[in-house]
């Protein structure tokens, strides 16, 4: 290799080069490596259990009631499985590390913003994800008790001409919400923070499985076609214009037509066909990578195409994919929710978008799907407070992705 002087040196950034990296191959896989094949080959081990061992019809996981809990049934669905793989990737590759290297917990804790809004943001988004995990453990299902139709949230009233049996106080001709039902019930009875609840899970599965099979795919097909150039980086873009012309939306219509609507079917149109604006992106910043001089220091030291990309394209592109992750998800969510209350999402699941539906079209009860707004004030909180959340939810996480932005930049500071 040739030599210069210290100025060159510093102009080629060799400080930013793993030098030792190329002076042999080892073979030794990294900790989270290793962690993924255990953890992906136990969940493979677990499906092959429930698919080739159990007896067809016969639940995943049964734990009988006994002191502490009652009885606990797990029937793991196909998204459950999607989520489960997901759960390995986060577990391999973001927990473990933060484990193993306390270094980057710390960075994280130094250059995450400190002002108002991005410590609320994070807090909620880590509160949501915590509810989305646990509460649907703890909570059973919603279940309808017509009984307990119409109830207002507490410190809340409804005439009580809308209330078939009011469960708290009535005063003034009016039903007063109580804690019993915190945030009131449905038209048949069943509870508003059970649902909510649930439908935190399914809005959460759909988006963040939606997101991790784009950004392997979308960071794959930009990084690649950035580096090979020439003919194959013409024809895969090509490719991506393609399929940037045929909305995802009409892919689900298609699967819809000879599947059915699913959750699981949602997840793959989006995931497997909405990955095209970040592949652009991803690209873009590549090709201005490829050019930097740290990468032809790399080059010029014996690296190959493959270490090149794996190891000085890819992580310094993570800025952009968190930037287009910050706004990705967020949509994804609003997504989800425009297809279950469509009713285009399938009703294997609870969804936010499915209670807004509930609280708009009087259905329950006498079994027609007539717009009812006339009767609004009778049942107010059915629609608003699942939109209520949908918009907060919406907001804090364009709020977090811009903050983690700051963090992941390498080029920040």
């Amino acid at each position: 290799m040739a030599t210069g002087t210290d100025d060159d040196s510093e102009t080629l950034r060799f400080e930013d080069v793993d030098w030792d990296s190329y002076g042999g191959r080892d073979l030794r896989p990294s900790a989270p490596t290793a962690s993924f094949l255990v953890l992906f080959g136990a969940l493979v081990a677990f499906y092959c259990y429930d698919v080739f061992v159990l007896p067809s019809g016969e639940p995943t996981i049964w734990i009988v009631a006994n002191s502490w809990t009652n009885d606990v049934i797990w029937d793991v669905t196909r998204v459950d499985w999607l989520s489960l793989f997901v759960g390995v990737l986060v577990v391999s590759f973001a927990v473990v590390p933060a484990v193993g290297e306390p270094a980057k917990v710390r960075k994280f804790r130094e250059t995450y913003p400190k002002d108002p809004l991005s410590v609320v943001a994070l807090v909620y988004v880590a509160g949501l994800a915590l509810v989305g995990l646990v509460g649907p453990v703890l909570l059973d299902q919603p279940t309808l008790q017509f009984d307990q139709a119409r109830q207002p949230p507490v410190y809340t009233s409804v005439a009580s001409k809308y209330v078939t049996t009011c469960v708290g106080p009535v005063v003034d001709g009016h039903c007063q919400g109580t804690w019993a039902t915190p945030l009131g019930t449905t038209m048949g009875g069943e509870s508003i923070l059970v649902w909510l609840v649930y439908g935190t899970r399914t809005a959460l599965q759909f988006a963040l499985i939606s997101a991790v099979l784009m950004v392997p795919i979308a960071t794959v097909v930009g990084t690649s076609a950035a580096y090979v150039g020439g003919r194959f980086d013409a024809l895969v873009m090509r490719y991506v214009e393609v399929q940037d012309a045929v909305p995802t939306v009409i892919v689900y219509f298609l699967l819809v037509i000879f599947v059915g609507p699913t959750l699981f079917m949602l997840i793959v149109a989006y995931g497997l066909f909405n990955w095209s604006d970040m592949a652009r992106l991803v690209r873009g910043e590549a090709l201005s990578l490829k050019e930097e001089e740290f990468v032809s220091a790399a080059r010029s030291a014996g690296a190959g195409p493959l270490t090149v990309v794996r190891r000085h394209l890819i992580p310094n592109l993570a800025s952009t994919v968190v930037a287009t992750l910050s706004m990705m998800v967020p949509k994804l969510i609003l997504v989800e929710a425009l297809f279950s209350f469509i009713g285009l999402s399938g009703d294997q699941s609870y969804s936010w978008g499915q209670l807004i539906q509930r609280g708009l079209i009087d259905g329950s009860l006498d079994g027609t799907t007539a717009v009812d707004l006339t009767g609004f004030e009778g049942l107010w909180w059915i629609p608003v407070l699942p939109a209520l959340l949908i918009s907060v939810t919406v907001l804090f996480f364009f709020v977090f992705g811009d903050a983690l932005q700051t963090v992941v930049d390498p080029r920040e500071g």
